[in-house]
C-alpha cells in the first residue's frame, strides 16, 4: 500500500534540493555570460547610433546648398518673402535643411537616437529653428493650404523637438 511516508521519500529522490559547487558555478558563469552579452549589445547600439548620425550629417553637410543655406542663416542673410520664396533656390536649401532637421526629430521621436545624440547637432538645429524668418516661413507653412492630409510637410517633428529642446534648456537656466 502507498503511505503518505513513501511519496514523500519518493518526491525527494526526484526533486533533490541539495545544490552543488558545480551548480552554484554554472549558474554564475551563465550569469555573467548574460550580462556581457546584454552589455556589449549597448555597447553596439550606441556605436551604431553614433554613427548613423554621423552619416546622416555628413551627408548633410558635404551638400554645399545646405552649407549655404545655414551660412545665410547664422549671419541673418535670408530674408523670407512670402512672394518670391515658392520654386526659389532658396526654398529648396532651407526645405532640404528642414527635412534633414525633420528625419533626425522623427528618428528622436521613435527613440531611435537619444536626447544626448542631438548633441552632434544642437547648435544648427536650434539656431535654425529660433531664426525670425524660419519661423515666418513655418508660419507661412502654417496658414498656406497644402492638400495634404499628413502635417509632414510642415516639418512638425523638427519644431516640436526644437522647442521641447529649447523648453528644457530655459527651464534649467531659470531653475538654477
Amino acid at each position: 500500500s502507498v503511505t503518505l511516508g513513501k511519496i514523500i521519500k519518493h518526491m525527494y529522490m526526484i526533486f533533490d534540493s541539495t545544490i552543488s559547487l558545480g551548480n552554484i558555478l554554472t549558474m554564475l558563469s551563465m550569469l555573467i555570460g548574460i550580462l556581457l552579452a546584454f552589455w556589449q549589445l549597448r555597447v553596439s547600439n550606441k556605436q551604431n547610433r553614433a554613427q548613423f548620425i554621423l552619416a546622416l550629417m555628413d551627408k548633410h553637410f558635404n551638400n554645399d546648398n545646405t552649407l549655404q543655406m545655414l551660412y545665410l542663416l547664422e549671419y541673418n542673410k535670408f530674408k523670407f518673402n512670402e512672394q518670391k520664396f515658392p520654386l526659389s533656390s532658396e526654398e529648396k536649401m532651407l526645405d532640404k535643411l528642414l527635412y534633414t532637421f525633420d528625419q533626425i526629430a522623427t528618428l528622436y521621436d521613435f527613440g531611435i537616437i537619444k536626447r544626448k545624440d542631438l548633441c552632434l547637432i544642437e547648435y544648427d538645429f536650434l539656431r535654425v529653428f529660433e531664426n525670425v524668418e524660419v519661423q515666418k516661413y513655418f508660419h507661412f507653412l502654417d496658414i498656406s493650404p497644402h492638400g495634404l492630409s499628413t502635417n509632414k510637410a510642415d516639418f512638425q517633428a523638427y519644431r516640436r523637438t526644437a522647442k521641447k529642446m529649447i523648453d528644457n534648456y530655459n527651464s534649467k537656466k531659470n531653475s538654477t
